[in-house]
């Protein structure tokens, strides 16, 4: 019998079952070999569309009733113009953090095809013939009348926790509309305080009575002022950003130097550790709810955190009307009596200094300064074995010493003299002989005329607009002199 002519050599036949067992045992030890080498295509495009999704989710979440009602910046635009341009966009940094983590880029391109591929039906977009692509809300905005009532105010928020952190953990209750988490201006950390807006107010009940069988709901029994909301209005207000204004000041008032080897060498290093950490943190995942609920948080009703504020509010304004009428109240200020031929305290019977007394109030204090006048003799230089680092402290140890007659303390930090100038030559002389003020002398000839000179400048140039004028009103001015108040010295008592 003749063999067919499509039957395979004995030879071919068995190297043919030996690549299929080499195949075979491949696969069954590397099962990932196959799809490494082919992806699946719809697992590709399954996982893009989510990306897209997202991405939609957080255009509609800046077009959304909640956010509308509270961002400034949308609101302006939206009246100037209902369509916007999608490079607006491209700088808000939720948007851009999303864009560069799906794309590792930030180009309009990802955000146009993204709002093309994704159905919306809050969302509207356009391509005009000069190429701009924009987009606009097509529904009217509704308005939450009752938007304090499905509303919570949340504190002892870790500095590492997110809007989306908070707003997975709430999600539970109902559906979460909006997240506000206060952020302090010079640096990324939270305040510690938020406020979680839910879509009705069901999800504040749910949220209190879960919170409640933990004991993580704040009483309506809580001093004001030891809410963190409250905590961190005073850490704003008494000038939390001296810190790191200092540190800018100082960073300006060096010098650059010129890099060298080494020093490029250590600029590299530092960059790659920032490299690293920067990564570090991108990778470190974000705390979950669970771990979030185990970290004390404390929750109340938005209606009972406004009852609060308001008492603590109005508690502040009490204190300044019984701070302002103290202010005003009249004063008895005391200065001793010097010999006009020794420039020593004088002495009474006793053997006690002389006191001249002269009654003030703060209305009388704070009327504007006389016209300038140039009177020979008035200035006083004093000389100071140390440089200076505080104007306030030398301007209250000389007013102390000499209120009525002091007219302008003119004094910088780091120098080793300043300058006071007095109602008359006959003041000035006596200021000269206060031994605790530094080494004084009344300026006369030609190192007088020179400060004149350096004077009328400085004036002139205050009235230019080229040196600043600032002035200090309301709540700050009433702070500022109560607190010279609290820590002004009398030099010259009969103490």
């Amino acid at each position: 019998m003749k063999r067919s002519d499509t039957s395979l050599d004995p030879s071919e036949h068995e190297s043919s079952a030996k690549k299929s067992r080499i195949l075979t045992q491949v696969s069954t030890e590397h099962p990932d070999l196959e799809s490494i080498h082919h992806p699946p295509a719809k697992a590709q495009r399954k996982r893009k569309r989510g990306l897209y999704k997202t991405i939609v989710q957080q255009m509609e979440f800046y077009f959304g009733d909640a956010n509308l009602t509270k961002s400034r910046f949308m609101q302006e635009a939206l009246a100037q113009d209902p369509w916007l341009d999608l490079e607006v966009f491209l700088k808000f940094n939720k948007l851009v953090s999303m864009l560069d983590q799906s794309f590792a880029r930030i180009d309009l391109e990802d955000l146009w095809t993204a709002l093309s591929k994704i159905q919306s039906d809050l969302l509207e977009i356009r391509e005009q013939t000069d190429g701009k692509r924009q987009i606009r809300r097509k529904l009217p905005l509704k308005v939450k009348e009752n938007e304090d009532e499905c509303t919570i105010y949340v504190e002892n928020i870790p500095p590492n926790v997110s809007n989306d952190c908070l707003r997975k953990l709430f999600t539970q209750y109902d559906q979460v509309s909006y997240v506000s988490l206060p952020k302090f201006k010079n640096h990324e950390g939270n305040k510690g305080f938020a406020f979680v807006e839910f879509d009705t107010p069901e999800g504040v009940q749910k949220a209190l009575e879960a919170f409640g069988a933990e004991e993580g709901v704040i009483t309506s029994e809580k001093p004001p002022e030891e809410l963190q909301s409250v905590k961190a209005f005073i850490r704003d207000e008494a000038g939390d950003t001296q810190e790191s204004q200092q540190e800018l000041n100082e960073k300006d008032s060096k010098e650059p130097k010129e890099p060298n080897e080494e020093t490029q060498g250590q600029t590299k290093e530092k960059k790659s550790k920032k490299k690293n950490r920067k990564r570090k943190r991108e990778e470190a995942p974000e705390q979950d709810d669970v771990e979030l609920k185990m970290m004390s948080l404390r929750i109340m009703s938005k209606r009972e955190w406004k009852r609060l504020r308001n008492k603590y509010l109005n508690q502040q304004r009490e204190n300044f009307k019984w701070a302002k009428k103290q202010m005003n109240k009249p004063t008895v200020n005391t200065h001793i009596k010097f010999q006009e031929d020794t420039g020593k305290p004088r002495v009474d019977e006793n053997g006690k200094p002389s006191i001249e007394s002269s009654v003030t109030t703060d209305i009388e204090e704070s009327q504007p300064e006389s016209q300038f006048r140039l009177i020979p003799g008035t200035v006083v230089k004093f000389t100071v074995d140390t440089p200076i680092e505080d104007r306030t402290q030398v301007k209250r140890q000389v007013k102390s010493a000499f209120i009525d007659g002091v007219e302008y303390v003119d004094v910088q930090i780091g120098a080793s003299e300043y300058h006071v100038r007095c109602h008359s030559a006959e003041l000035a002389a006596k200021l000269a002989a206060v031994s605790c003020l530094g080494q004084g002398c009344v300026l006369e000839g030609q190192d007088e005329e020179t400060y004149w000179a350096k004077m009328e400048r400085e004036r002139a140039e205050k009235r230019s607009g080229k040196i600043p004028k600032q002035t200090i009103r309301g709540r700050k001015k009433v702070l500022k002199k109560l607190d010279v108040a609290a820590n002004s010295h009398k030099y010259f008592t009969d103490d």
